[in-house]
């Protein structure tokens, strides 16, 4: 009882160290795969970051542009001036002249009016009747400075592109004076879209004029920075304000039920859309933290198993032996006793023999015999532990 209790012992001194060895290595497993999860979101976050960046910057180059532009019409015959300059430039979508005390000049609304100067007018008539303020939200220019910190230098080298490329259309346009004067963009939001209205004042009691960004064409210039071959478990969108991808690039469709990976805003260069990084849901099936871990759950397991199953087996086998060794000495203990029965026979009818005490022919002849048999059964009780031998090796 002893000897199975101390097997009982042993196997659990097994089991408890493979189990805990077994429950540290899946520990390490998930650890390893949120290492590397983590890495590849922040890849795909950088990715993301650079996109937005390129989209800031193309903006801020329009914008930039467009403004220096005002800034280089003359006052006189202003409102034929910008008419043209709609017509010649495929950015601008409206054209507007607004005067504090006049209000509206252009589109003039006492003249009849086309269905877009119509929907212009509409649209911005919070703005043209004074109920909105032409300046940008200040918390939002805050935290856009915030956000866009780590971008100045670049938006700098931006303004110096856009002011050298103004001055080169100056050159090459009649000669006309750039006035100081106030300037701002106004993020315009109309039935679920938005708008971006760029204005300029010269200094004194000049009118405000400026224009509206046509947005389709612009958002044709956005969609070029998206990455053309981006990784092929991913893909990149450009998401409007309703959330609906407006345009995308990858190798598979995106859908409702595809996953975002990340989701980075394009404010304040175009309030309320996003660039957003999806991840393919096969692929992300076949190769993600699911497959992983399951894989190496089966590892472990088998690691496991393996160790388990070959302590088993080597404390069956001692086990084993141990029973075989106590069958054995159980069997010389019973062989000893058969074999001691007939020598003792053989022994005293041998010593009655030979001391002549039987002098009766009789039963000289049966002593004979019972010596004979037990000497026979003494020979089988021989052979049959020889035969024992024989078949255990």
């Amino acid at each position: 009882m002893k000897r199975i209790w101390l097997i009982i012992l042993a196997w659990l001194l097994l089991l408890v160290p493979t189990l805990l060895s077994g429950y540290f290595a899946l520990q390490l497993l998930q650890r390893e795969q949120q290492r590397i999860a983590a890495t590849a979101l922040a890849a795909a976050g950088e990715r993301a970051g650079a996109v937005v960046e390129s989209l800031d910057l193309a903006i801020t180059e329009v914008k930039e542009g467009l403004v220096a532009s005002l800034r280089s019409f003359p006052g006189q015959n202003l409102a034929e001036r910008l008419d043209q300059w709609k017509q010649d430039n495929p950015l601008i979508r409206n054209v507007f002249v607004w005067g504090p005390e006049k209000g509206l000049v252009l589109p003039d609304p006492a003249e009849p009016l086309s269905d877009e100067e119509q929907s212009f007018t509409r649209r911005f008539d919070a703005l043209f009747m004074g109920r909105a303020t032409w300046q940008a939200p200040r918390g939002e220019s805050q935290s856009a400075a915030a956000l866009f910190s780590s971008r100045r230098e670049l938006r700098e080298l931006t303004r110096q592109k856009a002011r050298f490329s103004a001055e080169a259309d100056m050159a090459a346009a009649p000669a006309a004076v750039e006035s100081p004067g106030e300037s701002g963009w106004v993020p315009w939001f109309w039935e679920d879209q938005v708008s971006l209205l760029g204005w300029y004042q010269p200094a004194g009691a000049g009118p405000r004029f400026g224009v509206e960004v046509e947005m389709m064409a612009l958002l044709g210039r956005l969609v070029a920075l998206l990455p053309a071959a981006p990784p092929a478990d991913e893909a990149y969108a450009l998401v409007d304000g309703n959330g609906r991808v407006f345009h995308q690039t990858g190798s598979f469709e995106i859908t409702r039920q595809t996953p975002r990976v990340v989701s980075l805003s394009t404010s304040p260069g175009l309030p309320h859309w996003q660039v957003v990084v999806y991840a393919s849901t096969e692929t992300r099936a076949e190769a993600g933290g699911d497959s992983f871990l399951l894989l190496s759950s089966l590892v472990v397991g088998a690691f496991v198993v393996a160790i388990l199953s070959g302590g088993s087996l080597l404390l069956w086998q001692a086990y084993r032996n141990m029973t075989e060794a106590r069958r054995k000495t159980s069997f010389v203990s019973n062989v000893s006793h058969e074999l001691k029965t007939p020598l003792t026979t053989i022994r005293m009818y041998a010593e009655l023999l030979s001391e002549g005490r039987i002098q009766e022919p009789t039963k000289r002849a049966r002593y004979l015999g019972i010596i004979v048999d037990e000497s026979q059964r003494l020979t089988r009780l021989v052979n049959n532990v020889l035969d024992f031998s024989r078949l255990e090796q």
